[in-house]
C-alpha cells in the first residue's frame, strides 16, 4: 500500500495548498480519499482519474468535497466522448443534507452510501466504515488489501470509535486541527496531542493531517516530538509507504 497526500489543511488552505485529499494504492487498486480543493489536479499529475477503483468521501463539509463536482465534469466529458461506458463508485455517507444531495445525485458517479458498520469491497481491497463525532454525518475509514491495513479518520473530535478504527493499522491518517491549547471536547476536532495519545495507546503509526493553517507548524512538530508518538506531520506531495 502506498499513500500520497494530494491536500492536507482544513478547513482552508495555505496560499497554494490543497484541503483535505489522499490517494491510496495497492497493486491496480486506487482509492481517492476525499476531493478537496487542488485534488484533481494533483491526482492527475499521477493516475488519470478514470482509472480510480472509487472516491470515498468522508463527509459533505466543503474542505473535503471542492473539487467534487471538477471529477463529475470530468467523468461526464469521458461518458458523453466514449471513452468510458461506466462511472466511478462514490461511496459517501448516507446523508441527506442539501450538500450531499447535489453530488449523490450526480448521474456520472456510481453512488454508494454507507452506515457506521457497513463493508464494501473496493478494487481488491476492504472498506469498513466507522461512525464518527463531527457536526455533519461523517465516516471514518479502514481499508485492507490482505496485507496491510490503513485508517483514515475523516475530521473528528473523540469518539468511542476511535479505537475500533485505529487499532491493528500499520497507518493511521488522522484529524489533528487544534493544538492542545485550543482543544476542548466541544471542538469538532481532535488536537495533535490526542492523536499522540491514540497512538501512543494503540501502538500505531500515524500522519497527522487536516493541518490548521493559522499554526506554525513548529507549534504542532513540538507537539509531536514531546509526546514520544510515532507521529509525523502530512507533507503535500508526500509519498508513505504502508
Amino acid at each position: 500500500m502506498r499513500l500520497t497526500v494530494l491536500g492536507k489543511y482544513g478547513p482552508f488552505p495555505k496560499p497554494l495548498g490543497g484541503t483535505s485529499s489522499y490517494l491510496l494504492q495497492s497493486g491496480e487498486t486506487a482509492i481517492l480519499l476525499d476531493a478537496g480543493e487542488c485534488s484533481f489536479t494533483r491526482l492527475s499529475s499521477i493516475i488519470a482519474p478514470e482509472s480510480l477503483s472509487a472516491i470515498v468521501i468522508t463527509h459533505f463539509h466543503h474542505d473535503h468535497t471542492a473539487d467534487l463536482g471538477v471529477y463529475s465534469y470530468y467523468f461526464e466529458r469521458l461518458y458523453n466522448s466514449g471513452k468510458i461506458n461506466k462511472f466511478p463508485l462514490l461511496v459517501c455517507p448516507d446523508d441527506v443534507s442539501a450538500a450531499a444531495k447535489i453530488y449523490r445525485s450526480s448521474p456520472f458517479f456510481d453512488v454508494k452510501a454507507v452506515n457506521d458498520g457497513d463493508t464494501v469491497a473496493i478494487g481488491k481491497a476492504s472498506a469498513r466504515f466507522f461512525r464518527m463525532n463531527h457536526p455533519v454525518a461523517t465516516l471514518g475509514v479502514k481499508i485492507s488489501d490482505g496485507v496491510k491495513v490503513f485508517a483514515y479518520t475523516g475530521d473528528t473530535n473523540l469518539s468511542e470509535n476511535l479505537v475500533p478504527l485505529a487499532k491493528n493499522c500499520d497507518l493511521l491518517l488522522v484529524d489533528g486541527c487544534f493544538t492542545d491549547k485550543d482543544w476542548t471536547d466541544k471542538k469538532p476536532h481532535l488536537s495533535v496531542g490526542k492523536v499522540c495519545d491514540l497512538c501512543l495507546k494503540l501502538g500505531v503509526k500515524g500522519i497527522v493531517s487536516h493541518i490548521n493553517p493559522s499554526y506554525d507548524e513548529r507549534e504542532i512538530a513540538e507537539e509531536i516530538n514531546s509526546s514520544g508518538a510515532d507521529c509525523l506531520i502530512a507533507e503535500e506531495f508526500g509519498i508513505y509507504e504502508i
